[in-house]
């Protein structure tokens, strides 16, 4: 050994080597490899989930805008048809009472569509499979 003074000596003496320290750095270096790629895909992960988000919000704002572009519409067709039934010379009071039972019969028709569809939101098939009700 060297000329060194008592305090100094860890410093001065070299770690371990051969096939542990190999293996060790290699651990470590795995390690930082793995944390930082960890950490690239959580913040990947958040700004894909805030541009999710964004893009959700804006999806419901469009759709909330089209609801009323289309009942703008509607609303106009309805007052042009309307029209031109009261100058074919039908009087007002039938035109609307006729416009309205249709308008009813319409949403009838669809609220009973839309009760058949939502019988698969229980997911019937996946249940029956989980019974072993057949496939």
């Amino acid at each position: 050994m060297t000329d060194v003074p008592p305090g100094d000596r860890a410093e001065a003496e070299p770690g371990p080597t051969g096939p542990e320290a190999t293996l060790a750095g290699a651990a470590a270096e795995v390690w930082q490899a793995a944390r930082a790629r960890l950490g690239t895909a959580v913040d990947l992960a958040a700004a894909e989930a805030e541009l999710a988000a964004r893009a959700g919000v804006g999806i419901v704002v469009l759709a909330a805008l089209a609801i009323v572009a289309v009942l703008t519409g509607w609303g106009f067709l309805v007052a042009a048809l309307a029209a031109a039934a009261v100058a074919a010379g039908l009087p007002w009071a039938g035109v609307a009472l006729g416009l309205a039972v249709l308008h009813f019969l319409l949403a009838a028709a669809l609220l009973k569509f839309a009760a058949a569809l939502s019988r698969d939101l229980t997911l019937p098939a996946l249940r029956r499979a989980l019974r072993g009700d057949g496939g």
